[in-house]
């Protein structure tokens, strides 16, 4: 029963976006309601934040992903393509500074 609720809320998007905190309540809660040892319930609390602290990281590359997808769609320009004419510019007022 504790493994299935644990795969439960370790599995969507939810997951990701709860607060640690909420998380540490959590797994509190079902420790004490499932009557494991102290060890057990702190072993279940570090499970649980690794899984949300990998959840998330998994979730942050998505959307960055996403992102970057959507922006090169849009045809923008990116932060490499403005400091490259930033150099440019600079290059030429130099050269025309010379003459």
């Amino acid at each position: 029963m504790i493994d299935l609720m644990k795969k439960t809320l370790l599995t969507g998007i939810g997951f990701a976006c709860m607060t640690r905190e909420k998380i540490e309540q959590f797994a509190k809660t079902l420790a004490e309601q499932s009557d494991v040892s102290e060890k057990e319930g702190e072993k279940m609390v570090d499970e649980l934040l690794q899984k949300h602290d990998e959840a998330k990281e998994g979730l942050d590359k998505r959307v960055k992903g996403i992102v970057s997808s959507i922006m090169e769609k849009m045809n923008l320009a990116t932060k490499a393509d403005i400091s490259r004419l930033e150099k440019l510019i600079k290059e030429s007022e130099t050269k025309a500074g010379e003459k």
